[in-house]
């Protein structure tokens, strides 16, 4: 971590950035990709600077990265897929739906997916972390009616 901010400042800022980006199921971080084919969102706060770029809907690979004064302090890859032997069960718009809504849940103590647990109607969502904002990594998993139905794995940590 860049020894100009604080971890609780950077910590607070990553809480926000998440929270206002593709956990607020909306477009208003969305701006021009600029890697073909890509989503990209993005938010600011002063130095700070947040950008998630991803590829893919079905099965899906990203990257997040925090820069304070444009350079790169911290980042997490990811790259998951949903389960389309279940398609007919649950649409994928439903689990996205389900993992936006726990996305807005992202704990302090732990600031890169959502909480460990969270259970809604006939979805569940589990996370496991292994480490801490320095070095990390994860999965989190999605489950309808006891069916896994979407799967995650993620890490990172400072960039030096």
């Amino acid at each position: 971590m860049d020894n100009i901010i604080k971890e609780n400042m950077f910590i607070d800022f990553l809480v926000r950035a998440k929270r206002n980006t593709y956990a607020a199921q909306g477009d208003e971080s969305s701006v021009e990709p600029v890697l073909i084919g890509s989503k990209q969102l993005e938010y600011e706060e002063g130095s700070l600077f947040y950008r998630d770029i991803y590829f893919g809907f079905v099965a899906f690979v990203g990257q997040e990265v925090v820069y304070n004064n444009m350079s790169p302090i911290w980042s997490m890859v990811y790259a998951g897929k949903t389960y389309k032997e279940y398609e007919s069960v649950v649409k994928i718009n439903e689990i996205y739906r389900f993992l936006r809504i726990t996305l807005q849940e992202i704990q302090k103590k732990a600031p890169y997916r959502g909480p460990s647990e969270c259970n809604s109607g006939d979805f569940r969502y589990i996370n496991k972390i292994k480490g801490d904002i320095p070095d990390f990594d994860g999965v989190e998993k999605i489950y309808f009616k006891g069916k896994l139905v979407y799967k995650l794995d993620y890490s990172g940590g400072r960039v030096e």
